[in-house]
């Protein structure tokens, strides 16, 4: 019987907890708190860092937001537990007169006096009392199965009002030390919470509780579909914007921390760093993500972004604040997993503080950037900060922009290596194009998306789009054909400007060119152990048995439902030239083996 009771009054706690956090939720839905601080948060920086004469409209712009917010909140907790409260008063005394039918009736303190019932009438009708032990006998209603006597109405009394007891004041009855007394219908109530709730209000109330906090504050299980599950997290996007927008600052403080780390970045010297770089989606990623789980390679990791200029003090701050993140796949949807811990390129900031956005070659001979003098000292200080914090002795870097950089990084590094991909123009060209379609999607569904791959460095697609300007009359012909809406034919511009330097760089045959090795694509996918062990012995890179580990999951890219054959014909001659220097013919399906004599 008792079981019964316990069962009913947790399942019913249960779903009352699923109706309030449900009816909550209706007033408050998902990503109200999430934008509410987010503003705030913005807000606040228009406040401290902002124009002055704007100070006071944004201060009572938080005033009036934090007024709604909470209005709203006390609204919804109105809304969740006002029908709980009129269900309580209407349903609870009818429940616990069969409760406490039958169940002994004890006194607390024991001392204070008994409960005694008058023997005429049954059940209902027989009238109870209690006797104090000066004589003094107190009526109680029979429908009372739980009855306090109060020295005054205060708030233990009201409390006791609020979860069913009868109550009356009596200061003279419960004496100078003005004790509770508690008359209450007891069967053997084991809870930690009793006299005040007998063993079913327990269940009730605490299963309540742990379920409705639950329906509350439980994440959304809805996955956002389509392009709108990849807009920019406004905590992110304001850390992106403080990070760019104060880049001086950023800056000053990235050479305060060398100083603090002079000594332990001292013994982290960079020995023959490797570097990745090629026109966006020939292959850059999949090479970083690999050679990055060798031992001793140290790369940038996505935890770096946005204090890419004091990776130090921030990797202090998320090792300490930071969250775990399960694998998702990363905004591309080419099916790589990213987490805040897989490496990524993440050094274009600092070259645009420098050298701004020109995308215009960088030469050896640039001791001085344009905008900012000190790059070669600070840059070399951040290769070794990485290597520090990663406890590597092998830097490896993916650049895509770094293709235009080549010359100057050797002479940075004269026992650098540079591992440019390339694709077939067809494939290659595609994929371009349907990036830029993707990521264009998602600026159109969220503004700040455009603003921060500006902040990252990442030109290649969507509306912050730019050539790499290898030569002034490529890079506007790609203009011109994108202007145009023929996105096919200005990334084949590119494809045609990019691997024509590649191509000379290689003929050019000098220091540079023995420091570069070409990965065709088609290759890797293909044979990608023999591609990974070339790769290895031409970057003094090695591990026991790593070649089946870097070769496992490689495989061709899932082709796209439309191939735009007629478009790419049309832009065929482009690219003709540089293509067939690589081997490359028109048609991606009729390849034959790309091999060393392509290099």
């Amino acid at each position: 019987m008792l079981a019964t009771w316990y069962i009913g009054a947790a399942a019913l706690g249960v779903a009352a907890g699923f109706a309030i956090g449900g009816l909550f939720r209706l007033v408050v839905p998902d990503g109200t708190n999430y934008r509410y601080w987010n503003s705030v948060g913005q807000s606040v920086l228009v406040l401290i860092f902002g124009d002055e004469a704007h100070f006071w409209a944004n201060y009572w712009k938080i005033i009036s937001s934090t007024g709604r917010y909470v209005l709203r909140q006390l609204l919804a907790l109105l809304v969740a537990f006002g029908p709980l409260v009129i269900l309580m008063i209407v349903v609870a005394p009818w429940i616990w007169t069969y409760w406490n039918d039958g169940a002994a009736m004890v006194v607390l303190p024991e001392s204070t006096g008994r409960v005694s019932e008058s023997s005429a009438g049954t059940g209902p009708d027989r009238s109870m009392a209690l006797q104090l032990q000066d004589g003094t006998s107190i009526p109680i209603p029979r429908d009372a199965g739980s009855f306090a006597i109060c020295p005054s109405l205060n708030l233990s009394c009201l409390a006791l009002q609020s979860v069913g007891f009868h109550t009356t004041v009596n200061p003279e009855a419960t004496g100078a030390d003005g004790r509770l007394i508690i008359v209450r219908a007891t069967r053997n109530d084991w809870n930690p919470l009793w006299p005040y709730l007998n063993d079913p209000e327990f269940l009730f109330f605490a299963s309540l509780s742990i379920v409705s906090v639950y329906a509350i504050f439980r994440p959304s299980q809805r996955k956002p579909a389509g392009e709108s599950a990849h807009g920019v997290g406004g905590i992110d996007f304001i850390l992106t914007d403080i990070a760019a927008g104060h880049a001086n600052l950023m800056y000053k403080l990235g050479n305060f921390e060398t100083r603090v780390y002079a000594r332990r970045l001292a013994a982290a010297a960079p020995l023959n760093p490797v570097f990745i770089s090629g026109l966006a989606r020939s292959g850059t990623t999949i090479l970083l993500e690999k050679l990055a789980t060798l031992d001793g390679v140290a790369t940038h990791r996505y935890r770096d972004f946005p204090f890419i200029m004091t990776p130090i003090l921030w990797h202090r701050f998320l090792s300490v604040f930071g969250r775990r993140q399960d694998p998702i796949e990363r905004p591309h949807k080419d099916r790589i997993q990213i987490t805040r811990e897989s490496p990524e390129a993440f050094e274009e900031p600092i070259w645009q503080f420098f050298f701004g956005r020109s995308l215009e070659p960088v030469s050896s001979d640039a001791t001085v950037s344009p905008l900012m003098p000190g790059f070669r000292e600070f840059y070399g200080e951040h290769v070794r900060k990485i290597l520090y914090l990663r406890k590597g002795s092998r830097y490896v870097s993916k650049g895509n922009y770094n293709i235009l950089r080549m010359r100057f990084l050797l002479d940075m590094f004269p026992d650098a290596f540079f591992l440019v991909p390339i694709r077939h123009p067809f494939t290659h060209v595609q994929s371009l194009v349907r990036q830029h379609e993707l990521f264009s999607r998602y600026s159109e569904n969220d503004p700040k998306v455009a603003d921060y791959l500006r902040a990252v460095g990442h030109l290649e697609f969507g509306p912050q789009r730019m050539p790499l300007r290898f030569s002034d009359a490529g890079a506007e012909k790609s203009i011109e054909f994108w202007k145009a809406g023929n996105d096919f034919a200005g990334y084949a511009q590119q494809w045609s400007d990019v691997y024509g330097a590649v191509h000379g760089m290689l003929c050019a045959n000098d220091k540079l060119a023995k420091r570069i090795r070409l990965v065709h694509f088609e290759n890797l996918c293909r044979y990608p152990q023999r591609e990974f062990a070339a790769i290895l012995d031409f970057t003094c890179l090695s591990g026991p048995g790593v070649i089946p580990r870097l070769s496992a999951g490689i495989q061709p890219p899932a082709r796209p439902d439309r191939f735009d054959t007629e478009l790419f014909a049309a832009s065929w001659g482009i690219v003709a030239d540089v293509a067939g220097r690589f081997g490359y013919r028109p048609d991606p399906d009729d390849l034959n083996e790309l091999g060393e004599a392509n290099r």
